[in-house]
Formats: C-alpha cells, sequence, structure tokens
C-alpha cells in the first residue's frame, strides 16, 4: 500500500490510500515501457557505497543498505510525505499504528522487482531520495545510493558510444604522424595526460590515444577536431627541442624561430603575460597556425644530409624531378596542414591561393607530385624557384 500525505495535484490529502499508477501520474514517474522486470543498480561510484580496504587496498561495497519505508520532501516546492507498507495495525487511542515492514533492504549491487506483484515497491523506491531519479531528490542533502537501470535507454548509450568510438578510432588511424605528435602533447582529459614515453613516436601516439578513447570518446572527438589541442602540443615540441626561442630588447620580450631555421620573428609579448601562453594564443590564427607549421615541418623528421644526396644523384638522371625535390627541400612546395592538397610558399611564408594539386594520400604526397606532374605543374615550380634565385 502507499499512503500519502501533502500536496497531491493541487490537494492537500492526509494519509490518503493512493494506487501506484496515480502516485506515477501524480509525480511524474517514467519507469520504463515494455519491461516486466525493473532493476535498480547500486551506484559503484560513491564513496559511500564503495570504500577501500585498509588492510588490502581492495575495493568494497556495502552487502545491503537499508531504507526507511517513510519519504519526507518536497516536491515542486511542497511538502509530501510517502509510506510504502504491506500491512498496518490500528493500536488504537493515541498510539500511532504499527506499519510492517519497517525497512526495506537493497540487497548486492542489483534490485529486481516485478512489475505485476511489486509496483507500488518499485515506485516507492523510485521516488526515494536516495534514487537518482526520484524527483523529491534534493543533490544538496542526498547522496545518489542507486539508479534506475532503464535496458532500451542503456541500450541506446552504449550504441551511441560505440559508434563515436569506431569514428574516433578511423580519425586517429588516419592523422598524419606529425598531427598525432602533436595531438599527443597537447591532449589532457581531465588529470590524465599521453606519457611523455608514448608521445614521441607517432605509433606510440596513437596507441596511447586509442585507449585513452575507449574511456573517453567524446573528448577524443574534441580532441582530435580542435584546432588549439594541436596548437599547443606543437608548441610543446618545439619548445623541448629548441625550434623557437625567447629573447629580449629592451622590455619587449619576443618569439623567434632557432637558428637553424631562420631566426624570423615569431611574435612579441605583452607586459606580464605567460610566454607558452602567448605564443599558443598567437598561432590560434589560421594563417600563422599554417606559417608555423611549414617552418617547424622542415625540422621534424627530416634528414637534410640524405636529401641532399638524393637531390644530386636525381639531377643527373632527370632536371624535371631535380626541380620539384629542389623546391621540396627548400620548403617552396609543401603539402597544406589540413587540405589533401599541395601549394606553393612565397618567400613571405603564405601560401599561394591556388592550389598546384590534389591528392588521394597525404602520406605520400611528394610521390604524387612526381608522378602526375606535367608542363604547368613544372612551370609554376620553376617559377617560384627563380624567383628565390634572383631576390
Amino acid at each position: 500500500m502507499l499512503e500519502v500525505t501533502g500536496i497531491l495535484n493541487g490537494q492537500s490529502v492526509k494519509n490518503k490510500i493512493i494506487s501506484a499508477t496515480e502516485l506515477m501520474e501524480a509525480l511524474k514517474v517514467r519507469l520504463p515501457a515494455n519491461q516486466d522486470i525493473i532493476r535498480f543498480n547500486l551506484n559503484t561510484k560513491s564513496n559511500t557505497v564503495i570504500t577501500l580496504n585498509k588492510a588490502d587496498g581492495k575495493e568494497r561495497y556495502a552487502n545491503s543498505f537499508l531504507l526507511t519505508t517513510y519519504i519526507n520532501g518536497f516536491y515542486e516546492g511542497q511538502n509530501i510525505q510517502i509510506r510504502y507498507y504491506t500491512s498496518k495495525i490500528d493500536r488504537g487511542g493515541d498510539r500511532p499504528p504499527r506499519y510492517t515492514p519497517e525497512k526495506l533492504t537493497f540487497q548486492g549491487k542489483s534490485q529486481s522487482l516485478s512489475v505485476q506483484t511489486d509496483l507500488e515497491k518499485i515506485v516507492f523506491m523510485y521516488l526515494f531520495p536516495l534514487c537518482s531519479d526520484s524527483p523529491i531528490r534534493d543533490p544538496k542533502y542526498h547522496e545518489v545510493v542507486y539508479s534506475l537501470y532503464d535496458v532500451a535507454k542503456h541500450t541506446d548509450e552504449k550504441w551511441q558510444r560505440e559508434e563515436l568510438f569506431q569514428e574516433v578510432r578511423s580519425l586517429i588511424l588516419n592523422l598524419p604522424d606529425v598531427s598525432a605528435v602533436n595531438i599527443a602533447r597537447g591532449i589532457k582529459i581531465g588529470k590524465k595526460k599521453i606519457p611523455v614515453d608514448m608521445q614521441a613516436g607517432a605509433r606510440s601516439a596513437k596507441i596511447a590515444m586509442l585507449e585513452m578513447a575507449k574511456d573517453h570518446p567524446g573528448e577524443m572527438h574534441r580532441a582530435l577536431t580542435s584546432m588549439d589541442v594541436q596548437v599547443i602540443g606543437a608548441v610543446t615540441e618545439a619548445i623541448e627541442k629548441g625550434f623557437v626561442k625567447q629573447d629580449r630588447k629592451g622590455n619587449v620580450l619576443n618569439w623567434h624561430y632557432g637558428d637553424l631555421l631562420g631566426g624570423e620573428k615569431i611574435t612579441s609579448l605583452k607586459v606580464g603575460e605567460n610566454p607558452k601562453q602567448a605564443l599558443i594564443d598567437h598561432l590560434m590564427n589560421r594563417e600563422a597556425w599554417i606559417n608555423f607549421q611549414q617552418v617547424i615541418h622542415s625540422a621534424v623528421g627530416v634528414d637534410s644530409s640524405s636529401q641532399k644526396e638524393e637531390v644530386t644523384e636525381v639531377k643527373a638522371v632527370d632536371p624535371d624531378l631535380a626541380d620539384i625535390l629542389q623546391a621540396i627541400e627548400e620548403r617552396m612546395v609543401t603539402i597544406h596542414p589540413s587540405e589533401d592538397k599541395i601549394y606553393i610558399m612565397e618567400a613571405s611564408g603564405h601560401l599561394q591561393d591556388r592550389a598546384l594539386l590534389a591528392v588521394d594520400n597525404r602520406e605520400t604526397w611528394k610521390e604524387e607530385l612526381i608522378d602526375r606532374s606535367n608542363k604547368i605543374i613544372l612551370g609554376r615550380i620553376r617559377k617560384r624557384l627563380n624567383e628565390s634565385v634572383n631576390v
């Protein structure tokens, strides 16, 4: 039986016997549809429910929780009292009735009840303030001890999570190596970061990101599609490897590229600015970020001595290929950081407006440029080479 005192449907009632269906309608209780068995799961993330055993450091959870069979709380600002019982004995006089049971037991990690035989108990447990779904629960005073388990909702959520993980997995596996390292260095989810020893190599970075994505697919998706994470990672690597440096002229602190990268000024800092954050903020501008990537790219994973040998060998065989390789070596031709297109870079560090070639695979863009080169492409490349000679 369910007995209610307080404001119900706008009317004042006292010790009113009400059916489970009526109480559900009045307090907007929404049980999962088409389920004969309703399950409540213990909140295993609660410090009250789960404790650490000091002896062995392992987690322990309570074997059972005792719930009162009486609720005294507020619904939509009005006081309401709900009692659940299976029997009531009137003891006469001024003595209060004796209700049975006096307590409800939540046994184990879950509690399953039949809609056909236990609907009143189900509704009462749903409304009990320690249930996460209860409209009577006040987060300031009531911790979540258990929650209603909705099979359909849970299945949909898991399915969506799995779909998102598969999308994230594909994004990670198809990341260009430089982007993978940048993201691994820059990503932070809560207090979790990619271990330093996993950041340096593209493959290890991707493996670490896949592991992190299993628990945090949404956050990882944001990191993969956000510019700021890549910028943070690229700046961290550039500082660690000496690709960028600071110098001071008077009261002005400046960021420059390292001497091996030409020493060109990147940006100046305002008084009191955090140097690293100032560089990150500067590179959030798309054009500045593209320029930064083009310059840094020449110092990442490139063996200049072997490349020069390759150019020397090719020059004796094919002058057309020699011109293309020279343009690549001197960073006059490069792949766009986010588009699958090859561009010519001007002496100013800006990419030309018109792409040189669209590629099928970013990893083999140099080979594609060589294989698909024609008179127009060669003409534009040689024009850029001549401009650099005449400067």
